[in-house]
């Protein structure tokens, strides 16, 4: 143990020879850089690291990371070797890699090495790794992100406790979980994040964050609703939502046998939307989306519901266990709740239907007009449900 590393950071202030708790290890974000609480914990990692670290690089002639005579810092890792001075970089020496499920994985296997990859690109980023730090090394990570600092760090192997052995830790694993959920939401936060009224008036419209439309086609969707322009939203989806990208998301769900079991009408469904046949499209899809659910339910040993229980059971139908699955499923039940099987008057009167939306307005013949957002918003739930439900995704990148 170097004796000028710390061994944590203390979560209260205290006098000489006063006992304090101490943070030792964990992924911390700081929402206001200017507040003091999280000024004075930049101000104390700029003491200890930061500035001497640029001094001594001043003092040596080497790069400075700066424009100008500004520091542009987006990132700094301090390595904490146990029996030698921190080593610091900045910015782009820190190699930060990520183990991430692809969204669509056929798609991968065609996608050449070296290409740039984007986050419409995966479903969710599973953990964090740094190759410059090994198991017997503390480290502090410090970053910026979309509006938001965070520091993940672990002086578990500074402190009494010694030097971590050669197997995984499981603080270190927990941390670079948390690491991996914070830049989660950092990519995809702003899509769960949207103005009260703007993702009401999606909602209404059938829109909701779905997975496979995450960031970019939801944040399109999200900025022509703000502009007062639904038919660009459609627009944005069916420009994303070719023959070609149906193939590539439609190939996985046969895997599941709940699925399987309505290959024909799906096919069928599906074959509509290519042709343009939209209310053929959704009449046909709409009742496999319920079929599924209440399928799925019964394989683990539960009774049907009736449709008013069905939102309430989505959660029950898969694990969802990290930042991303997680919010979408949420997003996914609320869409189904309010949307796919809002109320309907069944004694309804030819007046009262002229906007009717939802599966019973469909099963009911009360709906007459379809256009290319009901065909789409089904297709997307399907994809939804088979997200929620299927077993751990076997594809995974690092990079």
């Amino acid at each position: 143990m170097h004796p000028a590393h710390p061994s944590g950071f203390a979560l209260e202030n205290g006098s000489p020879g006063d006992k304090v708790p101490v943070l030792r290890c964990g992924v911390i974000t700081l929402s206001d850089i200017h507040a003091e609480p999280d000024k004075r914990f930049i101000g104390n990692l700029e003491k200890l690291w930061f500035v001497p670290e640029l001094r001594r690089r001043q003092a040596d002639g080497r790069p400075y990371i700066a424009e100008g005579n500004v520091l542009l810092l987006s990132r700094a890792l301090v390595v904490l070797p146990p029996d030698a001075e921190a080593r610091v970089f900045f910015n782009k020496e820190v190699q930060l890699q990520f183990d991430s499920l692809p969204r669509y994985p056929s798609a991968m296997e065609l996608t050449p090495p070296g290409a740039p990859l984007t986050a419409q690109d995966f479903e969710d980023i599973i953990s964090a790794s740094l190759p410059q730090v090994t198991a017997q090394d503390g480290f502090l990570l410090f970053a910026y992100g979309s509006g938001t600092h965070y520091a993940a760090f672990d002086f578990l192997p500074c402190g009494p406790r010694g030097a971590h052995d050669e197997s995984p830790d499981p603080a270190r694993q927990a941390i670079m979980r948390g690491l991996a959920a914070v830049f989660a939401e950092d990519m995809f936060g702003a899509c769960f994040e949207q103005p009260e009224a703007i993702r009401e008036a999606m909602l209404k419209d059938g829109w909701w964050p779905a997975m496979c439309l995450l960031p970019d086609v939801y944040l399109a969707i999200a900025a022509a609703y703000a502009r007062s322009e639904p038919q660009a939203a459609i627009e944005t989806v069916l420009a994303f939502l070719t023959s070609e990208r149906l193939k590539v998301m439609v190939e996985n769900w046969w895997s599941l046998a709940e699925f399987s079991k309505h290959k024909q009408l799906i096919e069928e469904g599906l074959s509509c939307y290519t042709q343009r046949l939209y209310g053929a499209a959704f009449s046909t899809l709409a009742p496999c989306l319920e079929g599924i659910i209440t399928r799925r339910l019964k394989a683990k040993g539960e009774a049907a519901p009736k449709h008013r229980g069905i939102p309430d059971a989505i959660a029950r139908l898969g694990a969802v266990p990290s930042y991303l699955p997680e919010k979408a499923c949420a997003e996914f039940t609320e869409y189904v709740r309010q949307h796919f099987y809002q109320r309907f008057d069944w004694n309804w009167a030819e007046s009262d239907v002229e906007e009717a939306e939802g599966r019973h307005a469909v099963a009911h013949g009360a709906k007459l007009v379809y256009d290319a957002a009901d065909a789409v918003q089904v297709i997307v739930a399907l994809d939804s449900l088979y997200r929620i439900i299927r077993p751990p995704n076997p594809y995974q990148l690092k990079g």
